[in-house]
Parts: structure tokens; C-alpha cells; sequence
């Protein structure tokens, strides 16, 4: 019995230390307000575009070095002066609605805070555009 409390308890040390690392180089310095937008079922042609704001929690400045998008259909841009501790910034992100059919697109935001970068998703479903009838 000793011997499984023992295995037990090394193996619930090991996952929360495992956790608490995850989120920590996920997060460390930066936190947004979400981390996902659904941009739900769009129009052909339709103007998609969201805003990431974040907040930086350290107590130096934040600097965004890179925000990638993994394909060429998703654009970004983002606040590329320091922004001071407690302060805010965004990530502007605008998907092109001329690809027809569901998405899901991943972005990743690099700082001078973190060693990894953070992922950010965008996804919905843009309609083919209707023809009119002859």
C-alpha cells in the first residue's frame, strides 16, 4: 500500500510541477483577454478582422518582436512600441474571405518575454457567394 501512495504521490508532483511550467513560459509577462475569436460564418468578400488586446503583467516593458501567421490568407499587424508595465497593446488580425469553406488559423505572438511563442486562433466559415439565377 505504501509502495502505490508512494507512486501516487511522485506521479501528482510531477503533473502539477509539469503544469505550472507549461503556463508560466506560455504566459510569463503577457496575458490576453482571449486567446481564440470565432468569427461564426461569413460572406464571401466580407471584411474579417478581429483584435487581440493584451496586458503586460512583468514589471519591464513588453516588446511584440514577431506575430506569424501560418498561412499567407491571414495577415496580422500589432503594436510595435514598448508597451510599459501594466500597460496595453493589440494584435489586429484580418483573414481573407476569399477561400471558401471552415477555418481554423493559428498565429503566434513572439516577446522579449518569452522564449515560446503564444498561440492565438481564428476560425468561422466563409460561404460561397451566391449566383444570381439566369
Amino acid at each position: 500500500m505504501k509502495k502505490h501512495l508512494k507512486i501516487i504521490l511522485v506521479a501528482s508532483f510531477l503533473c502539477l510541477a509539469y503544469a505550472s511550467f507549461a503556463q508560466d513560459n506560455q504566459t510569463s509577462g503577457i496575458i490576453f483577454r482571449n486567446y481564440e475569436h470565432n468569427f461564426g460564418t461569413l460572406d464571401y468578400g466580407e471584411k474579417a478582422e478581429c483584435e487581440f488586446v493584451f496586458k503586460n503583467t512583468s514589471d519591464s516593458s513588453l516588446v511584440i518582436t514577431n506575430v506569424k501567421a501560418k498561412c499567407g490568407c491571414t495577415s496580422t499587424d500589432w503594436t510595435k512600441s514598448p508597451v510599459k508595465s501594466r500597460k496595453k497593446g493589440n494584435i489586429k488580425i484580418v483573414y481573407n474571405t476569399k477561400i471558401i469553406g471552415r477555418f481554423t488559423k493559428s498565429v503566434y505572438v513572439y516577446t522579449n518575454l518569452n522564449s515560446q511563442p503564444i498561440k492565438l486562433l481564428v476560425k468561422g466559415n466563409v460561404k460561397a457567394p451566391e449566383t444570381a439565377d439566369k
